[in-house]
């Protein structure tokens, strides 16, 4: 391996917090968020603010595939388990999409 191979690091391009969205969340209003905010997924959190799922562009695909109506489908119908609980302090500082 050359020097210059073993010197290169890789850095993230940029880090930002993940967008919330609550179970009742509408497809079509989570779909515009990760739109707007250039993500490809949003974090499903309850009233607590812990985490319960993550909502991602493919569960999109996947309402539009099943022809559900999105704009009144939640996207609490489409979390799989296992769920994993975070509590909101944690979601915030500590879960990190890129």
């Amino acid at each position: 391996m050359g020097q210059s191979a073993r010197n290169q690091t890789h850095t993230p391009t940029r880090l930002r917090p993940v967008s919330r969205v609550s179970p009742d969340t509408s497809v079509a209003q989570a779909a515009r968020t990760m739109y707007q905010r250039g993500e490809d997924a949003v974090a499903v959190v309850d009233a607590h603010g812990e985490l319960i799922g993550i909502f991602t562009a493919r569960d999109v695909v996947g309402a539009v595939a099943a022809g559900l109506e999105l704009s009144s489908s939640p996207v609490g119908q489409w979390l799989r388990s296992p769920r994993v609980a975070y509590r909101g302090e944690e979601l915030q500082s500590e879960i990190w999409l890129g």
